[in-house]
């Protein structure tokens, strides 16, 4: 599963980390994993088109603190 979410993340945003970097917080939901890291390297860029699709599937990005995200209405994220 952390091998998945290190290719996800650089698939997604262009952000490199190592496995042995993630901090695993928990499965909420079936097929949902969430993890932290406090250190990775590159520079976000989201206008990265699908591997598969070849669609662009993001359009803004921006970092919050975990009380900007306890403030989004019905967010998915879960604050451990």
């Amino acid at each position: 599963i952390e091998s998945g979410a290190v290719r996800e993340l650089d698939e997604e945003t262009d952000l490199l980390v190592n496995t042995s970097d993630l901090v695993y917080l928990g499965q909420p939901k079936p097929q949902k994993y969430y993890f932290l890291t406090q250190k990775w390297s590159g520079n976000v860029k989201v206008d990265k088109p699908n591997p598969v699709t070849n669609k662009i599937e993001h359009d803004d990005w921006k970092w919050a603190t975990i009380n900007q995200i306890k403030d989004i209405d019905n967010s998915e994220i879960p604050i451990y």
